[in-house]
Order: C-alpha cells, then sequence, then structure tokens
C-alpha cells in the first residue's frame, strides 16, 4: 500500500474507536519517541469529503499534534463505516493495546451499530463467542469496579470472580477486600463462593414466596452468565412468570436464542 503524508490538520478523531483511555505516562513516552525517531508506523485513514478520520493510529497522531508536527504518514483507505468499525478493534486487539473494559464497549458499540451477531463477531476477530459474551458482561458491574478494573486496580479475572457474587453489595466487598488484601485470583473466586454460600443462609426460606424467590434469583443468574446482559424474573399472579431480558435489537436477541440453543445442545450431549 502507498503511504501518503497528511496535513495533520486535516485528520479528525475517529469517535467510535476502541481505545477510550490514554496512559498519560505512556503518552509521553510517544511523544518523546516520535520527536526523536518520527512516526514509524503510518496511521490508517479513512477519506472523507472533507479530510480524513482516524480508523487507527489515534496515540500517534495525539502525539504527532502535542509536539506541533505538520504531516504525519498515513495509509488511506476507501471502506465503509462498517469496515471501519472492524479494522479498528483488530489493530487494537493485535497490539494489545485495549483494556478489558475497553474491549467490553467495542464489542458491544460494534455489535449494536452494525448489527453484528456475537458470533459472526467472534470468527472476524478469530476470538471464541465465549470470550465475546464474558468480556462484555463485565459492564454489567457496578461503575466503581468499572473504573477499578480501567485503572488497573483489579484485572480481569478478579472482575469475573466479583461477577459470580450475587448480592450488588457484597460485590463492592469483594472489590475493596483484593484491593486491601492484594488477593490473587483464585482467592478471590475463593471468597466469592464462600459469600454466596453465607448468603444463602442467611437468607434461610420460611416459606414458599421466600424459596421461590431464591429459585428466580438463581436462574437470573445463570441466564444473565449465559447471555450476557440483564435478566430479571417477576411473579405474574399465582403461577405465572414474567422473563425480562434487556437486548438493543433482534440481532443481538436472535444471539440469546442462538446461546440458549447451544446451551441445551451441549448438555444433552
Amino acid at each position: 500500500m502507498d503511504i501518503y503524508y497528511i496535513d495533520i490538520d486535516r485528520i479528525i478523531s475517529n469517535e467510535n474507536q476502541p481505545r477510550k483511555f490514554f496512559d498519560e505516562d505512556s503518552m509521553l513516552d510517544l511523544q518523546e519517541s516520535i520527536a526523536r525517531n518520527g512516526i514509524i508506523q503510518p496511521l490508517i485513514l479513512r477519506k472523507l469529503d472533507n479530510g480524513y478520520r482516524i480508523v487507527a493510529g489515534e496515540r500517534r497522531w495525539r502525539a504527532a499534534m502535542s509536539i506541533n508536527m505538520s504531516e504525519v504518514p498515513a495509509i488511506i483507505l476507501d471502506i465503509d463505516e462498517t469496515k471501519e468499525r472492524e479494522i479498528s478493534i483488530i489493530e487494537n486487539l493485535q497490539r494489545e493495546d485495549l483494556s478489558a473494559i475497553e474491549e467490553a464497549i467495542a464489542f458491544k458499540d460494534f455489535l449494536e451499530k452494525t448489527k453484528t451477531r456475537q458470533e459472526d463477531l467472534a470468527k472476524i476477530l478469530g476470538k471464541s463467542r465465549s470470550y465475546i459474551s464474558n468480556t462484555m458482561r463485565l459492564l454489567l458491574l457496578p461503575e466503581c469496579i468499572i473504573e477499578d478494573i480501567q485503572n488497573k486496580k483489579i484485572n480481569p479475572g478478579h472482575a469475573r470472580a466479583i461477577l459470580s457474587v450475587k448480592d450488588e453489595q457484597l460485590k463492592k466487598e469483594l472489590n475493596n477486600r483484593i484491593q486491601l488484601e492484594k488477593l490473587n485470583v483464585r482467592e478471590a473466586e475463593s471468597i466469592a463462593k464462600s459469600m454466596n454460600n453465607k448468603a444463602k443462609k442467611e437468607k434461610k426460606p420460611n416459606n414458599f414466596d421466600k424459596v421461590e424467590d431464591l429459585i428466580n434469583l438463581d436462574i437470573e443468574n445463570k441466564l444473565i452468565s449465559l447471555l450476557g446482559t440483564k435478566v430479571r424474573i417477576k411473579n405474574k399472579g399465582k403461577n405465572n412468570k414474567i422473563i425480562e431480558i434487556e437486548y438493543n435489537d433482534i440481532r443481538q436477541f436472535e444471539d440469546f436464542i442462538v446461546n440458549l440453543e447451544n446451551h441445551l445442545n451441549n448438555k444433552e450431549q
């Protein structure tokens, strides 16, 4: 592919690019490197009517602007918005630049905006469907825990242990313990299991309704784990139930059906 030198003022940022957080120390190192050696790896840009939009290379572009470079090397692609999103995710993942939360946001955004199925995205990225689903489940955590993952106070393994805790307040307590006691993932998983067991004992049912509530909660958590989205079970009358599944569009709902079918087929085998 040909490399062009593009006026930096004609390039605009990509609001859909997967990277949402830019580490200050890392950016200073990059600025210093570019000032000394130039930009070794060209940016990837998409041609627009009035300029260019970044497909890959947001950090290099920001660093170049900060040291007042007038132009940057770039590869120009003639692609549509879906392909732009796809390349942007792949480029960042291949360089292992994205955090777990940035991956989750990128996956969710890509699926919602392009109406792609989880299985198809998994094939595009060379990942398993379960990897896509489990990564997106991190976004179900309380916001304070999501921030701690992003700030590297806990790692994705810790986050998955926290996800297994059914009570929201206990999730936060486990998050605090992980950081204060410097727990490894296996220790966090063990404590999560103990928390769930203790919570069950403390909620000993003394009538049918409480037993039913516990069963509903267990089913909800199993469906949340399987589908990677919010699920609620509500009682409607004496013998009827309503299952509410949160989804954005019919394609995402179809993904849920496929996941359930695969799960049932695996259990039968």
